[in-house]
């Protein structure tokens, strides 16, 4: 668990179909079911998935001995798949015992949290098993959400992100052999903060972005995204301004003297001066709703390429001999390789890359990346510097990056010049 609170779970996404995965899951557990009628659905259409394997295990596990502790002998659980009009896949694991108040759905996947006592679903529990099923779903980009089940119980939905022009396998319940598992390397997305109060639309957009590769972490008010924005520093903001807590362009102006990082409105203001009000408090583009979710995807990938760098604008990517940086995929390679960076390590690096040749300061480099509060926390940059040169060099064939970054005693760090041009 503290892995999940720390950001540090890192998820290995290979694409499998999902039916395999759960009924593996299913007949491994079956004895615990224990004279519950369980009922397994997946349409035979159903795209494969990108998911880590033992992190999906582990969240059906939770999910099904989460039913079977709250529905009595003889009362039916069910399991379904299906495809959303998101471009995602949707796992729901429903039972049939006592539902859980409206009030209360949406602090199911709280860490410690239970029911309140005197409820029919009241149990005994740790109050951990949803809670790292929201971890570990997040960790693979995916989305959980819980509602009352058609059974009159509580139902669990997980949207996946689902592949497409992958086979799915051929033989179902056959994982393991070549013919039923597809892998393939799937960069971790760049990350959003949206900020939306109203909480069907904040959904909907969350799982259409996750649904095209995007990390989202969500916030309802102006506060939390506050929080957000300082303890996980996203590659993007998307934000309305109506807030209920304060004014969606007090936050801008926030964020802007503590970063570039890209800014996009999406806000039901379609006044002209509403909107130019917002652009010169630092918002970098403006949507009005209702919006087409295919013009809000442009959108991004254009603010993202554009984040790049000026002569980046075409691809998103910065090349700097065999390295490759590509900022709207959230992708490192050397020669082809992958460089696993943490988030932080990915943003150390982007300030780098975008000032090749030029002398980038602690200072500058800890506010663009940390914020104001870490300006003097320099030691910080060495950890994080270091760190990046032992990935680089790792899978490097060549050894010709060796220097990529050089370090400026007591003052910076800088991209060597003269290696680099960008796509």
């Amino acid at each position: 668990m503290s892995r999940i609170e720390a950001g540090d779970l890192q998820a290995r996404l290979e694409v499998f179909p999902l039916e395999d995965l759960v009924r593996a899951t299913v007949a491994r557990m079956v004895g615990e079911l224990a004279g519950r009628p369980l009922e397994v659905s997946f349409p035979d259409n159903l795209p494969p998935v990108a998911v880590d394997e033992i992190l999906l295990d582990q969240v059906m596990t939770n999910l099904l001995e989460n039913a079977v502790r709250h529905t009595p002998p003889g009362t039916a659980v069910h399991v379904l798949g299906t495809a959303t009009a998101a471009g995602t896949v949707r796992l729901r694991v429903e039972d049939g015992g006592p539902g859980v108040p409206r009030a209360a759905l949406e602090h199911v996947f709280d860490k410690f949290y239970r029911v309140p006592s005197g409820t029919a679903r009241s149990r005994p529990g740790s109050g951990l098993g949803l809670a790292v099923v929201r971890g570990f779903v997040e960790a693979m980009g995916g989305v959980v959400t819980a509602g009352t089940s058609g059974l009159g119980g509580l139902a669990v939905d997980v949207e996946l992100r689902a592949v497409a022009g992958c086979e799915a396998g051929r033989g179902r319940g056959s994982r393991g052999t070549a013919g039923s598992i597809m892998t393939t390397t799937l960069p971790p997305g760049a990350a959003i903060l949206l900020v939306e109060d109203d909480l069907p639309t904040r959904r909907e957009v969350a799982t259409f972005l996750r649904g095209h590769g995007f990390r989202i972490d969500e916030a309802g008010d102006g506060a939390t995204a506050w929080e957000r924005w300082m303890a996980h520093r996203p590659d993007i903001v998307v934000l309305d301004l109506g807030l209920p807590d304060l004014d969606g362009s007090v936050l801008i102006r926030r964020v802007r003297r503590d970063a570039t990082t890209p800014i996009l409105v999406l806000s039901a203001r379609d006044r002209e001066a509403e909107k130019v009000a917002a652009l010169e408090s630092g918002a970098d583009d403006y949507v009005t709703k209702p919006f087409g979710a295919a013009e809000l995807l442009a959108r991004l990938r254009a603010l993202l390429r554009r984040a790049a760098g000026p002569a980046g604008e075409q691809t998103g990517a910065i090349v700097v001999g065999d390295l490759r940086m590509d900022v709207t995929r959230h992708e490192v390679t050397v020669a082809g390789r992958p460089v696993l960076l943490t988030p932080r390590e990915f943003e150390v690096l982007k300030v780098l890359l975008n000032s090749a040749g030029r002398l980038v300061t602690h200072g500058r480099m800890l506010r663009a990346v940390w914020g104001t509060a870490y300006s003097d926390e320099a030691h910080y940059l060495h950890v994080y510097v270091s760190q990046i040169r032992r990935k680089i060099a790792a899978v490097d064939p060549t050894g010709d990056l060796a220097g990529l970054i050089s370090a400026e005693p007591g003052v910076g760090y800088r991209v060597r010049p003269g290696e680099g041009d960008r796509s």
